[in-house]
């Protein structure tokens, strides 16, 4: 009966360490998104062109593979939702 107990209590534990590894890889996926998406807006591309405002300078190259990643790995968002 201890043992089985014990089993549970175990088995709840290890459920719970692999939601929020669950929940720290999906905020993760989330915050990579939300900077990603961020390249896709014209001032943002303007800030990292001419590295003004906190940005550092990006070449137009460089920002251009960063946008389509951005539109490939980023679903848009349906604002009617």
């Amino acid at each position: 009966k201890q043992l089985l107990k014990a089993q549970k209590k175990a088995q709840r534990r290890e459920s719970l360490l692999k939601l929020e590894a669950e929940k720290k890889k999906l905020r993760t996926i989330l915050q990579v998104q939300y900077v990603l998406q961020n390249f896709t807006q014209e001032h943002v591309q303007k800030d990292f062109k001419g590295g003004v405002n906190g940005a550092i300078y990006l070449p137009s190259k460089e920002l251009d593979y960063l946008i389509r990643f951005a539109k490939l790995t980023c679903p848009e968002r349906n604002e009617n939702l």
